[in-house]
């Protein structure tokens, strides 16, 4: 991925060609190739791009103020694939669900839920959540139930603000995020619930404002 085009390695000649449906002009951000062997390309502000290698389909989703099942936005940061094979971008104002059949986009953002309209980055944990990173946040999402978990400062973080291309998962599920501050990383697997229930204690009162004195 570069700012004037993307190129695939060639290993006879240890060279670079360049793709060429991908116009050269463009500011790349993201790259997926899918199970079906189609290129997905995301770009900083010129929307998401489709090219089927086999068939020679092209297709650039931007987005359109009238539009209600069109894409949220034309700066992609990131283009993921669950394990069941459904297809996430994430941009700078809102996430998307594409739907490969009708060629349409279902958009979440903090409307539904999450804490912020800037997505980042995606990354798929157990059970099919999806580890996703905000500007306001680490969201735990599980699409099948509609649940959204957020972890902020407030649970552990460094920052609240994640960086772009900044997120990993190792083969053994330690999965690694990049904030402002530093990088955290954790094992879904390892996480233990904490059972600890606080006593409740009343140290005032006030009505309408006002302090009450009780014995």
């Amino acid at each position: 991925l570069t700012s004037v085009g993307i190129y695939k390695h060639n290993p006879s000649k240890d060279n670079f060609d360049v793709i060429k449906f991908f116009p050269e002009s463009m500011h790349y951000t993201s790259f997926l190739e899918d199970n079906e062997g189609n290129y997905w390309a995301g770009t900083y502000r010129d929307g998401l791009l489709f090219y089927n290698p086999k068939s020679k389909k092209k297709e650039i989703f931007t987005y359109k103020y009238n539009s209600i099942n069109g894409i949220s936005n034309n700066s992609i940061n990131s283009i993921f694939q669950d394990s069941k094979n459904r297809l996430w971008i994430a941009t700078e104002n809102g996430l998307n669900l594409f739907d490969k059949k009708t060629r349409t986009f279902t958009k979440y953002n903090n409307q539904k839920g999450f804490p912020s309209n800037v997505f980042y980055s995606i990354i798929e944990g157990d059970n099919n959540t999806l580890w996703i990173t905000t500007s306001k946040g680490l969201v735990q999402f599980n699409p099948i139930h509609n649940s959204i978990k957020i972890y902020t400062t407030a649970n552990g973080l460094l920052s609240d603000q994640f960086n772009y291309n900044s997120a990993f998962k190792d083969t053994n599920g330690e999965m690694y995020f990049g904030n402002l501050n530093g990088m955290i990383s954790f094992n879904q697997k390892k996480f233990t619930k904490n059972k600890y229930v606080p006593k409740i204690f009343i140290t005032g009162l006030q009505i309408n404002n006002q302090e009450v004195q009780t014995n």
